[in-house]
């Protein structure tokens, strides 16, 4: 355990690293996904969390947009943005056929959100909604990491898992299951 916090502080020391070595103040941070409270609040957490460690961050919650997520993310003062984005996994054909047919609008959409919020850092939490993001912050070269709160990965994570950067897990199983070397054991917050 006490390895993977070390683990865990350089990765955050290096998500605030500018490439002068300069440590830069006021992190901007996108975290993507949501959808329900499982994958939410752990979000809301490790947001209050960010700006607790550094007041000066930027916050910025990118999900599907349903109801909850964003009364959740407002009530909790941080501000949301949505894209378009829908589960595949358990739907009729005509329906997942719908939601692979949103993948690049969802994939533009996370484009466009990134080149005007600048991110430092994307945190995939997990749900649909997170894959766009997590896997254009990849492609553009911000750095990725996850957070998975079940013992049991879901599949946009384990998707997800091999273009992280870091994986936060919340438990010692879950490791194995994703990509052990990017894994870190860190709770739920």
């Amino acid at each position: 355990m006490t390895e993977d916090r070390e683990r865990s502080n350089n990765a955050e020391n290096s998500a605030q690293e500018t490439s002068g070595g300069a440590v830069k103040k006021g992190l901007r941070v996108v975290v993507a996904g949501g959808g329900t409270g499982g994958h939410l609040f752990p979000g809301i957490a490790m947001a209050q969390a960010f700006i607790g460690k550094d007041p000066g961050s930027k916050i910025l919650f990118v999900g599907a947009g349903n109801t909850f997520e964003k009364t959740s993310v407002k009530k909790a003062g941080f501000d949301h943005k949505s894209i378009s984005a829908e589960g595949i996994k358990g739907r009729g054909y005509l329906k997942q056929l719908k939601a692979v047919l949103k993948i690049p609008k969802g994939m533009f959409e996370s484009f466009n959100i990134i080149r005007d919020f600048k991110p430092d850092l994307v945190v995939g939490v997990g749900s649909y909604s997170s894959g766009p993001l997590v896997i254009m912050a990849r492609l553009l070269n911000i750095k990725t990491v996850l957070h998975e709160q079940n013992i049991i990965p879901g599949i946009t994570n384990r998707i997800l898992s091999r273009f992280a950067d870091r994986i936060y897990v919340s438990f010692e199983e879950t490791k194995k299951r994703l990509c052990p070397k990017k894994a870190i054991l860190s709770g739920n917050p």
